[in-house]
């Protein structure tokens, strides 16, 4: 299981982009981990046009959003908070768990 750690100081939930400000959502964050850089007013990434298993899927030479990028959009209903526990049940199959640090 690989740990992801996300200073609270760069995240920013709930958010309407994946970067604003210099801060990120949850998924920027995640993508920020893996040294993937977010232009501003990206929402989704897909809009980043390249595949990153296990955010993105690639179909017919189409770059998408996967199922589990659709449910951690959906996560911001949730209170920064409470966010941490669906967040680490919706990533455990993928072998990753988040950590605020």
């Amino acid at each position: 299981m690989q740990t992801v750690e996300i200073p609270k100081i760069l995240l920013l939930h709930p958010c309407p982009y994946m970067e604003k400000d210099g801060q990120y959502d949850i998924l920027g964050c995640l993508l920020l981990a893996r040294g993937i850089s977010i232009p501003e007013k990206t929402k989704f990434p897909s809009q980043l046009k390249q595949h990153v298993p296990p955010f993105t899927v690639q179909l017919r030479r189409s770059i998408l959003d996967s199922p589990l990028t659709q449910s951690i959009i959906k996560l911001d209903v949730y209170p920064q908070k409470e966010l941490l526990v669906p967040l680490n049940n919706l990533l455990a199959p993928h072998g990753l768990c988040v950590k605020f640090v």
